[in-house]
């Protein structure tokens, strides 16, 4: 049975494990990041958000917006989630970056009128706002969440990887890609994981993945259950 490593945080990869272990795999959940959302209230009159990761979606959810406000997600994942919780006006683009959402943005405008709130993180990898803003739109960053990447792999991990091997190891950001990499490196890991597919969310992020020197690559497609999962 082949192995699959998910980065992200136990309670947001449940569904995850789940559907790949219904798939035959077996799964291995080792959090190399934890996320605190941000409370925060805002009395705005708002037509336009842009919500560039699930995690900014309880944020989002507090403000009680109308159901019909149009909103730009990263990708299908985020604007299903969104879909279960009434929202209907909802655009993502085909490729889940931030690059390809902003290209959509720009072109879905016809009119530069109106506020726009981005919700994002305290990691970005492309400043909706100042890139926007540049454009000319009247648009708001507020925080969503706040991400702390870990400083170390936990002792049952580094125990539990001495008895087997990872066939898969799931990166969800470019930002993950990094941490994942000074990890590994830190604990002297990199040799072993070079046996391990890296499996990336993004074509962007197989590019950082490939900057970081690792051979063995490839996009979550590589796996039909995880393709599926997240629409791509």
């Amino acid at each position: 049975m082949k192995k699959i490593l998910i980065t992200r945080p136990k309670n947001e990869a449940q569904e995850l494990v789940e559907i790949l272990e219904n798939s035959g795999f077996s799964t291995i959940i080792e959090p190399i990041f934890s996320v605190k959302i941000i409370e925060n209230h805002i009395k705005k009159s708002v037509k336009t958000v842009i919500l560039t990761s699930s995690n900014s979606i309880p944020t989002f959810l507090a403000q009680n917006f109308a159901k019909n406000i149009k909103i730009f997600t990263i990708g299908a994942k985020t604007a299903q989630n969104l879909v279960k919780k009434g929202y209907k006006n909802i655009v993502f683009p085909k490729e889940t970056s931030s690059l390809a959402l902003k290209n959509l943005i720009l072109q879905d405008f016809l009119s530069k009128n109106g506020k726009i709130l981005y919700f994002c993180g305290n990691f970005i990898t492309l400043d909706f706002a100042t890139r926007l803003g540049l454009q000319g739109f009247d648009i708001e960053k507020i925080l969503a969440y706040e991400i702390e990447y870990k400083k170390q792999f936990s002792a049952e991990f580094l125990a539990q990887i001495l008895q087997t091997n990872i066939d898969f190891i799931l990166i969800f950001s470019k930002n993950n890609a990094k941490n994942f990499y000074n990890l590994a490196k830190k604990h002297n890991l990199l040799e072993y994981f070079n046996n391990s597919m890296i499996l990336c969310l993004s074509n962007k992020i197989v590019d950082e993945i490939k900057n970081l020197g690792f051979k063995n690559f490839g996009n979550f497609d590589e796996i039909v259950s995880l393709k599926n999962f997240y629409k791509l």
